[in-house]
């Protein structure tokens, strides 16, 4: 083989190499400032009622823009808030994070991403058992979130139906001995996007076991690589930080 064609061919092997390692950054939000001030529940304070999308569209980074919906009462809890309900001794959760009761309530949260033509999207978040006095305290548990992939052609897609391309479950830990301190773990999953019709689709979250669980620190990529990237995960928390 000629030095030119040696050349080329590792020109080539690069090249690809690069193309097979993408990963491209479509969502992440530590929820550090909301668009709006968050309506208080009359049920408790420090718990944001409005629709996710109202306090929270396009406050995240990425190729998405961060559009939410939401079912039944997805709420922003207000970690830091000033009747100081919460506690949160590791500072995972910053000043806000994202609640929901679990399946049996209806809770469920969508939110629509660019697949930038990548086979899977992986997503990475921090998640905790946290209770409230809005019906509670509720009974706590080992967090699970099922995270299910909907097909969104055109950007049009509905939370409560539609769809599904693939599932994932993310499992955190037990609840803390006080039920209203925040217990972080964090969690990963893969979904795989076979079936989009044009590589627009939905992330969504539904809480499968604890009564009422929030989950923070949110990072979604579009890869090659069923498997997210450590390194674009801590890329994306200290842009955003």
């Amino acid at each position: 083989m000629t030095l030119r064609y040696a050349a080329l061919a590792f020109t080539s092997f690069v090249g690809l190499s690069t193309i097979c390692a993408q990963d491209v950054l479509v969502y992440s939000n530590q929820f550090l400032a909301p668009i709006a001030t968050p309506t208080i529940a009359s049920c408790q304070q420090d718990f944001g009622v409005d629709p996710v999308n109202t306090l929270w569209a396009g406050t995240g980074l990425g190729t998405s823009s961060g559009t939410f919906q939401n079912t039944s009462t997805v709420e922003t809890i207000l970690v830091t808030g000033p009747a100081d309900v919460y506690d949160d001794p590791s500072g995972i959760g910053g000043d806000h994070a994202i609640g929901m009761l679990n399946t049996f309530w209806g809770d469920k949260l969508g939110l629509l991403v660019d697949t930038e033509g990548l086979p899977f999207v992986n997503v990475g978040m921090d998640l905790s058992a946290i209770n409230t006095t809005c019906g509670g305290p509720l009974p706590m548990d080992t967090v699970v979130f099922l995270l299910e992939l909907l097909d969104a052609p055109n950007g049009m897609y509905d939370v409560t139906a539609g769809t599904v391309l693939d599932s994932d479950s993310l499992t955190g830990v037990g609840p803390n001995a006080d039920s209203f301190v925040f217990n972080w773990a964090h969690a990963e999953g893969s979904l795989d996007v076979t079936g989009s019709t044009d590589g627009l689709v939905a992330v969504r979250m539904t809480l499968l076991r604890s009564s009422y669980a929030a989950f923070d620190n949110i990072y979604i990529e579009a890869s090659f690589d069923p498997v997210i990237s450590a390194v674009r995960e801590e890329v994306g928390v200290a842009l955003q930080a």
